[in-house]
């Protein structure tokens, strides 16, 4: 019922829902309305009936379909004549779409194809894998690189642990180089720690001489380097020289009746030392090797004493098993003999002094 004083204004109506009306039952520009639906109609000039009003606008007036929403609610098209929602995601998820609607999904899962400036990537702990990895490359320390590798020059096998490279440059410090073969140069300023190289696990800094090294791993103070195989090279202190080869003797300095030093090598080889005889006691300063023919020049001499008393020079010959001796310059109270294969020196008055000795070979 109308408001007193009102007039109402009635509309040609139904309250059957899906009901429209005829056109044949509205004049052109007359309104009808459907108030369960919520439509509003009416004829136009061309006697077609036209919707003007919705309770739901549908997309196919512009509208989304929808009457309610919930907060975070994102709107999208699928089918029909209503939008559908995509509900907030969870907190850190970005929008990804499936190829037919958008979805949320963690950004651990994602897979980048080009980025230009990507801070962290994912990472996998790689030690199994027998296959080649190329390690990569940047061309700058800063700004956004290309990313390269070297396929030829630069590779890694996880399960091996194998790092394969051409030229090693600056300071190395490792703790194993492994291969059949080392690379064909390596500069290194600070070599300080090696493993295993090549086909042979050497210690400390030893690398044989076929990759530039020496084949040793400690030095004696003032001891001399010098080739006895292609593959290290050998200390040495009594040193000779024949002419064409570098000889390099041992020695000893013990001086004693039981003195076995010897001249292992040739020409000029030396040796020397000092004894402390009692008076009138043969004391053997040194023993000729076996078999070792040649000639030895032997001095011996009291320190501090002059000639001739206690200065003594005699040129020896070794024949096999036998020593002859030539007295150059004797002495009156110091003797140089041969016993067998022995050379001996003798104090034969005053009291006990050091003597000092030198054998040198001259052929």
């Amino acid at each position: 019922m109308a408001q007193t004083n009102y007039t109402p204004i009635i509309l040609y109506n139904s309250g059957t829902t899906g009901n429209t009306p005829s056109t044949s039952n509205l004049a052109s520009g007359e309104l009808a309305i459907n108030y369960t639906d919520g439509k509003l109609f009416y004829k136009d000039n061309s006697s077609t009936l036209q919707v003007i009003g919705w309770k739901t606008t549908p997309t196919t007036a512009g509208g989304t379909g929808l009457t309610s929403y919930t907060a975070g609610d994102l709107p999208y098209y699928s089918s029909g004549s209503a939008l559908s929602k995509l509900g907030i995601g969870t907190s850190g998820y970005v929008l990804q779409s499936n190829g037919s609607a958008p979805t949320w999904v963690a950004q651990s899962t994602l897979t980048v194809g080009n980025a230009t400036n990507a801070v962290n990537v994912g990472t996998t702990d790689n030690t199994s894998s027998s296959s080649t990895y190329y390690p990569t490359l940047v061309s700058a320390t800063s700004g956004n690189n290309p990313i390269t590798t070297s396929s030829t020059k630069l590779s890694f096998v996880p399960n091996t642990g194998t790092l394969t490279a051409t030229v090693f440059s600056g300071s190395l410090a490792v703790s194993n180089l492994t291969g059949t073969t080392l690379p064909s140069t390596i500069v290194t300023s600070s070599l300080t720690t090696v493993g295993t190289i090549g086909t042979g696990t050497w210690q400390g800094t030893k690398i044989a001489t076929g990759y530039g090294g020496t084949g040793l791993t400690s030095f004696t103070s003032g001891g001399v380097l010098y080739a006895s195989s292609t593959s290290a090279l050998t200390t040495g202190s009594a040193l000779g020289f024949d002419g064409t080869n570098l000889l390099v003797g041992t020695s000893s300095s013990s001086g004693s009746s039981s003195n076995t030093a010897s001249v292992v090598s040739g020409i000029f080889s030396t040796a020397s030392g000092s004894a402390v005889p009692a008076s009138g006691v043969a004391t053997t300063v040194f023993t000729a090797p076996s078999l070792n023919n040649g000639m030895y020049i032997v001095t011996a001499n009291i320190s501090g004493q002059a000639p001739p008393t206690y200065q003594a020079v005699s040129l020896i010959r070794a024949g096999g098993t036998t020593l002859l001796a030539t007295s150059l310059a004797s002495a009156t109270s110091l003797t140089i003999s041969v016993s067998g294969e022995n050379i001996q020196v003798t104090q034969n008055s005053g009291g006990t002094n050091g003597i000092s000795w030198t054998v040198t070979r001259l052929s």
